[in-house]
């Protein structure tokens, strides 16, 4: 409900004096009330009948505030640095600008070193292969008065690129190698100077030799008994620069002992030359005699083995 004030205003007139209301503006809003009803409590009785007395309560109303559309709220931003490396696109015509070091610069004094000649290999001036050797020879080139030494290596066919020390730390520029038959041989030689450094000659042409029996048999040949029935026989293996020739292999003899010539031998075939052992069938209540010998195509070896009693 809405109520206007009024302001007593007094007025003559020609009958007397009269009093007006006049509204005050603006209008003022008054909170409207709305009763409620309470029942009074009156003890039990026949001929009475409860009465409400209204009790009044205010009802409050929001005030309105339209909607405006300049009306907005302001935020202040938090700032947080962000540290961003600076780029540099890549670039052939940049380059990065370096700070000078304020060192003062002082030219070196003129120091001349000479230096003494390099030691060129050996040139090999002469070959020639036989049988069953061969002779080497050489021209020392470079500074002969630094070179202490020279050495003569070779390599076979059966290591071709291993090259192993043949005649070692000599003075002299000639020399007449002993060879083993069967084997193809390659040689270079060497100079070293005082510092350590060598150099070496060129390589000479292949030198193959005439094949033969094998100068030597197995060594360290030993004989157990593995079973009742069985031997072991073991021996160290001969290396491929001592076989002397093609067809290599290990020829095992064996017989009973205290016979001699009136029990002929057996024999079995170890046809791999890196074999070490064999095991040879036997009889445990006889005694035995054996021998290994090595053998190629040209033959058995020339030496006489050693025969073992078990």
């Amino acid at each position: 409900m809405i109520t206007t004030p009024l302001t007593e205003a007094t007025t003559q007139s020609s009958s007397g004096i009269s009093t007006t209301y006049e509204p005050t503006y603006p209008p003022t809003y008054e909170p409207t009330y709305r009763p409620t009803y309470r029942p009074t409590y009156v003890p039990p009785s026949s001929t009475y009948g409860p009465t409400y007395e209204p009790t009044y309560r205010p009802t409050y109303r929001p005030t309105y505030v339209p909607p405006s559309s300049t009306y907005s709220p302001t935020y202040e931003p938090t700032y947080r640095p962000t540290h961003r490396p600076t780029y540099v696109p890549p670039s052939s015509t940049y380059r990065p600008a370096y700070k000078p070091t304020n060192r003062p610069t002082t030219n070196p004094p003129n120091v001349t070193t000479i230096q003494p000649p390099p030691i060129y290999e050996p040139e090999i001036n002469y070959f020639k292969c036989h049988d069953n050797q061969a002779d080497i020879s050489w021209i020392p080139r470079g500074n002969t008065e630094n070179i202490v030494y020279y050495t003569i290596e070779h390599s076979t066919s059966f290591k071709p690129y291993v090259w192993s020390i043949f005649v070692d730390k000599t003075d002299a520029n000639f020399h007449v190698i002993s060879l083993s038959p069967g084997t193809t041989y390659t040689f270079r030689v060497i100079a070293t100077d005082k510092n350590g450094k060598f150099s070496q000659s060129s390589e000479t042409e292949m030198c193959s030799t005439k094949p033969d029996a094998p100068y030597t048999n197995p060594t360290n040949v030993y004989v157990k008994s593995a079973s009742s029935n069985y031997l072991l026989v073991s021996w160290k293996p001969m290396a491929q620069s001592i076989h002397n020739g093609p067809g290599f292999f290990y020829r095992i003899y064996y017989r009973q002992a205290g016979l001699g010539w009136i029990r002929p031998w057996n024999q079995e075939t170890v046809t791999d030359w890196k074999q070490d052992k064999y095991l040879l069938k036997y009889s445990s209540s006889l005694k035995w005699e054996i021998k290994v010998v090595a053998v190629n195509k040209v033959g058995e070896s020339k030496v006489k083995p050693i025969v073992i009693t078990i």
